[in-house]
C-alpha cells in the first residue's frame, strides 16, 4: 500500500460563537437551560482542545498518519464577533493584536489574546488550558 505524499504548510482559522450555543438562531432567545448551555460550551471548547492536542484533523487519518504539527496558534476571546488575521500572512499574530487593541478601545470591550510561544505558552496545550481557565473565570463554561 503506497500513499502519495507531499510537503506543504497548511493554515486554518476557526471561529466559535459561544454566546450562540443554546440560543435560537431565529429569535435569539434561549432554547435550553443556562446549565445545559454552559455544558455545551464546555464540550465545544474541550473538543477543540482535544482535536488540536491529538492532531485529529486532515484526511485519511484512519489509514495514514502523516508527520506534522502545529507551528503557530493564536486564540482571541472577544465579546463580539472577531476573526484573527489569516495565518498565511507573516506577522499575523502582531497584526491581530493591533486590530484587537483598536477595536477594544473603540467599542470599550474586554478581550483575551493568547499566542503559542509567548508569555510562557510553550505548547498548544498551554494555550488551550489558559483559554479554558479564562472562560471558567468568566462563568462562560
Amino acid at each position: 500500500y503506497y500513499v502519495e505524499t507531499g510537503t506543504a504548510i497548511y493554515a486554518f482559522t476557526f471561529n466559535l460563537d459561544l454566546k450562540a450555543i443554546g440560543m435560537s438562531a431565529i429569535s435569539g432567545k434561549p432554547i435550553v437551560s443556562e446549565d445545559e448551555a454552559k455544558a455545551r460550551r464546555r464540550a465545544a471548547i474541550r473538543s477543540l482542545a482535544r482535536m488540536l492536542s491529538s492532531s485529529q484533523f486532515g484526511a485519511k487519518l484512519s489509514r495514514f498518519l502523516p508527520l506534522g504539527g502545529i507551528t503557530s496558534l493564536v486564540v482571541s476571546v472577544t465579546e463580539k464577533p472577531f476573526t484573527v488575521t489569516s495565518p498565511i500572512y507573516e506577522g499575523f499574530e502582531d497584526n491581530t493584536m493591533k486590530r484587537l487593541e483598536k477595536l477594544a478601545k473603540e467599542f470599550n470591550e474586554e478581550y483575551q489574546y493568547y499566542v503559542l510561544g509567548r508569555d510562557g505558552l510553550e505548547t498548544h496545550e498551554h494555550v488551550t488550558s489558559q483559554l479554558i481557565q479564562y472562560l471558567k473565570s468568566k462563568n462562560i463554561i
